[in-house]
């Protein structure tokens, strides 16, 4: 028998509601979260790349460092960024440009904070349509592979659905 070793835990701040309802603060979010995480024994914080005044093109490099002390101050390291955009918006050429520059802000974002915090390697989760524009596929995965970031793609498929390389792997979400 192998023995199985737990993945580091980390707590989601998407869909995260300190005292059972939902804040128009940010910051006091990212602190309650920060909280809860550590006082459960998580070790890291995964971002939520779509909560207003935590995007990371809202994001200037003291932002993102004042992030990264806060999690160290609490024990935590950032383990990611949630990026649920709709998925349609990767296909869409409407829509594809800028959800793809927010894929890549992201990416740099968790790569950041989590290279200040002392984390682990951040994951960038997001979902992908079955047929996603393919250059937008290719400018998602340079940017991860160069800013060292794992992607993973939570869209639900078939085991038959197409990959899409191995720098965009299939991500699990327990809570959904």
């Amino acid at each position: 028998m192998v023995p199985f070793a737990a993945p580091p835990l980390s707590l989601a701040i998407a869909g995260f509601h300190p005292g059972g309802g939902p804040t128009t603060d940010p910051a006091a979010l990212f602190r309650a979260a920060c909280a809860a995480a550590a006082q459960s024994g998580c070790s890291g914080v995964h971002l939520d790349g779509t909560l207003p005044g935590m995007r990371a093109r809202e994001l200037d490099r003291s932002a993102r460092a004042e992030i990264a002390a806060a999690l160290k101050r609490s024990g935590l390291a950032c383990s990611g960024v949630d990026l649920w955009i709709p998925s349609e918006h990767f296909a869409q050429p409407s829509t594809v440009d800028r959800a793809v520059a927010a894929s890549v802000q992201a990416i740099t974002l968790a790569a950041d904070v989590a290279r200040a915090s002392a984390g682990p390697r951040p994951v960038l989760s997001f979902a992908l349509p079955d047929a996603p524009d393919p250059q937008a596929i290719a400018a998602i995965a340079t940017a991860a592979d160069r800013a060292g970031v794992a992607v993973a793609d939570h869209a639900v498929r078939s085991e038959s659905a197409a990959d899409f390389g191995p720098l965009i792997g299939r991500g699990i979400d327990p809570a959904a």
